[in-house]
């Protein structure tokens, strides 16, 4: 609760419950479908283990909310194994196109890669 104003401006509607619980009112529409009180726990475990100095709060709170963003945007993404339709796959891979600066997710892990044809043609041994 100590960090309630940093939680709502992420989206989160959020309110004491009593004896060390709290209710869940409305979360960001991105979280759709994804497990929203283990999200809002991992954000709270991040806020609760910063500490904040009065003289950087403006820096520490760009440092928080970066890093809740990027929290919520990759529980929100695609993930291996989720189930897609061929028009979501083809619009993200326009976009992806399109957009060349998108390259790597919040962790700064690659989101994808360009695989040359021979390469493939050399995996399943139809060239040496």
């Amino acid at each position: 609760m100590r960090h309630l104003d940093v939680i709502i401006k992420t989206g989160f509607d959020i309110d004491d419950f009593g004896e060390g619980s709290i209710i869940i009112r409305s979360a960001p529409s991105i979280l759709c479908g994804q497990d929203i009180s283990y999200a809002l726990n991992e954000i709270a475990d991040y806020l609760t283990t910063r500490t904040i100095n009065s003289e950087d709060n403006q820096s520490l709170m760009t440092e928080y909310m970066d890093w809740i963003y990027h929290n919520i945007a990759c529980r929100a993404a695609m993930k291996a194994g989720d189930k897609s339709n061929i028009d979501e796959l083809v619009a993200l891979s326009v976009m992806l196109s399109e957009n060349p600066e998108l390259r790597y997710c919040p962790h700064g892990r690659p989101i994808y890669m360009q695989i040359e044809k021979k390469n493939i043609e050399k995996e399943f041994g139809r060239i040496q």
